[in-house]
């Protein structure tokens, strides 16, 4: 029967199933992503992309307080250091602003 696999019948129908299914897997994605790049150039124009990429790349340069990492403990004494140029444990100067 099925279930026994003496004489490798169902070893073998095993491993063909698997193969069937890694093959339509192998093959559904790259039918996707052809027709997901053609619908994609057809959207949107060659000049979008690298309009896009300049905005990044001047936001980027337009950000002054990365060296304070606000996300970071201990931003407040990068804060007073970058814009007062003291050092973080000068408490006096902080305290007199």
């Amino acid at each position: 029967g099925m279930h026994t696999a003496t004489d490798g019948s169902l070893v073998r129908s095993n491993k063909d199933a698997a193969a069937a299914l890694k093959s339509m897997l192998i093959e559904a994605p790259s039918k996707l992503n052809d027709s997901d790049t053609s619908d994609a150039s057809d959207v949107s124009t060659p000049g979008q992309s690298p309009q896009v990429k300049r905005k990044f790349d001047s936001d980027d340069e337009e950000e002054p307080n990365d060296e304070v990492r606000l996300w970071e403990a201990g931003f407040k004494d990068r804060y007073y250091e970058s814009k007062f140029d003291v050092q973080a444990d000068n408490y006096e100067f902080r305290q007199e602003v």
